[in-house]
Parts: structure tokens; sequence; C-alpha cells
């Protein structure tokens, strides 16, 4: 690490030893990720150390033998991972899968894999500009408004920042957390309990939503929907029935990319306009929403040349 950066986050114990294991193994991260800090305040370094520091003791409660040191490691793999798919996509413009039974067996039934694959995306949570924006829209269009003692359920629980961010402004609420993962379900369950839920709050539920919704009608408060539908095959079918379990002032955290290659990416949105019609026809209104595009890129530019926007909203029920 260069002086600039060393100062920069010398007091956060946790963030400063990932940055430094990664950088020493890869040059290419090192300088992306230096950029990265060099754009921060404060109040970044203290959240994104508070993250690294939970997403290691999650981590090590599902295996001893996790360090920061693996954690970079794990993050470098699922970098190269997507690039090898941003790569496929740049040739032929189009995902690598489109079928989910297929994609189910090669990654969400893979615990060792689930497991790399929660720490890896969590862990970019901390250094992608796109995520960062992602997260800051997250919290103050969604987060802020929740109101107390909500029920909500969250779909693909990935990494469980996104649920656990309430937990921590609204201890009392209670969540239903859903995915095909036992990994990324117990992953999620560790990482709200260690931001303050209690265990009797979480409801686990090991569901294909494209076959099952566990959620009764008109029962949610909140629903958080980030980065799912372009994993399912039947997206559009999924999306309506969703809109049932909503109550009428119920709100809904809703994200997924265009032209975002992942390895277990199947729908493919192309431009935002694409996204937005998905959402109306799927009994959905937009409240607010907010394309995110890297750097200073025009929206019209990245649909022109098949780059990634990452596309975030909040949603209500339609009448």
């Amino acid at each position: 690490m260069d002086k600039i950066v060393e100062k920069k986050i010398k007091k956060y114990k946790y963030y400063k030893t990932l940055v430094k294991f990664i950088s020493k193994k890869n040059i290419f991260q090192k300088k992306s990720i230096r950029k990265t800090i060099l754009k921060q305040n404060p109040n970044y370094f203290q959240d994104a150390d508070d993250i690294a520091k939970r997403i290691l003791k999650v981590a090590k409660k599902l295996n001893k033998k996790i360090n920061l040191e693996k954690i970079a490691d794990i993050y470098l793999w699922y970098t190269d991972l997507l690039k090898k798919e941003e790569l496929y996509f740049e040739k032929h413009k189009d995902y690598r899968n489109k079928n989910y039974d297929k994609v189910f067996k090669e990654v969400y039934n893979r615990p060792g894999y689930m497991f790399k694959y929660a720490i890896g995306l969590g862990t970019s949570q901390l250094f992608w500009e796109n995520h960062l924006k992602v997260f800051k829209f997250y919290r103050e269009n969604l987060v802020k408004k929740v109101k107390k003692n909500p029920l909500i359920a969250e779909i693909g629980m990935g990494h469980g920042l996104f649920t656990a961010e309430i937990f921590r402004k609204q201890k009392k609420a209670n969540s239903i957390m859903i995915d095909v993962s036992d990994m990324c379900l117990k992953f999620a369950k560790e990482m709200s309990i260690i931001t303050g839920a209690k265990k009797s709050n979480i409801q686990l539920k090991k569901d294909d939503i494209q076959k099952k919704i566990p959620i009764q009608d008109n029962s949610l408060d909140v629903l958080l929907l980030g980065e799912v539908i372009e994993h399912l095959g039947e997206g559009k079918k999924v999306m309506k029935n969703l809109s049932k379990k909503m109550k009428k002032n119920g709100i809904c955290y809703f994200s997924t990319p265009a032209n975002g290659p992942a390895e277990d990416h199947i729908l493919l949105f192309t431009k935002v306009k694409q996204i937005r019609k998905f959402i109306k026809d799927c009994s959905w209104k937009i409240i607010k929403d907010s394309p995110i595009t890297l750097g200073d890129m025009s929206i019209d530019f990245a649909e022109k040349n098949s780059k990634v926007i990452n596309y975030c909203a909040i949603l209500k029920k339609a009448k």
C-alpha cells in the first residue's frame, strides 16, 4: 500500500488487513481498490470495517479455518469468475447459461462453493463502485422508511447484509429468509444475529420460489428482492406471484442488472426500459428507481455498448 492509502485506512483494523492482503496478491485489484479508497469519506471506512469484521465473524462460525487472508483469496477467486463471464458476454452478447436446473446443480447445490460465493459477493460490497451506490440507494430509500416491528422477507439471501441492515434499525423485526441453498440461509441468519437480531425472529425457508413461495398473501411489510430475478427461469411468474404477498402499503426493494453477466444469471435485460416494463407487467408500481453505471458513463452509452447497468428500485404492488 502507498502512504496516502495507508494513512486513510490505518484506523480500520479489519478493512486495512483485507486491503493489504488483496493488494499483495493482485496488482489489478490493488489499483482498483486504491481508486475506490481515494474517493471515500471517513463514514465509508467505518462502515466498511464493520462489514469486513462481520463477514469474518460469520465465516469463522461456519468454518473455523477462515481468516482475512483466506477471505482475500476468496474475493480474488470471485472476481476471476466474473471476469470469465464478462469475456464470454463481450463475445456472444448473451449469458452463458439458460437452464436453471443446470445452474442449481453446478452452483447452488454445492455448499462449499456457496460458502465462497457468499463471502466473495459480500466482500465486493466493500470495493465495487456500483455495489456501493446500490447499497446507498437501499439504505436511503428503503431502510430509513421501514416502520416499527415489520414482517420482512428476503429471497436469495447471498451474504445477508441487506436483511441485517434492517435488523440494525429494527431489532423487533421478523424475517422470513428464503433460498435454495442451505449454506446461504445459514450465512444470512448468522449475519443478522451478529447485527442484533434474535434467533426467534428469523424463519429459514429452503424453497425454490419458482415452485413454491412460503409466504402468506397480503402479509409482508417489506420484501427484499435484490439481484434475484436474473437467476430464474420463470422470473415473470415469480414476480407476479410475489406482488400478492404484500400488504397494501408494503414496500419492495428490487434490483437487477442489465448486461450483467455471471455464471448463474439466466434472464437477460439489455435496456432500462425493458426492466421497467417487466416490473409493470408483473403487477408492480415503481415508486423510485435508479439505474447505476460505472464512472460517468451515460445510460445511453451503456445500453448501446452492452455495458453493465445496476438497476435498483422501490416498488409497491399495483392496485
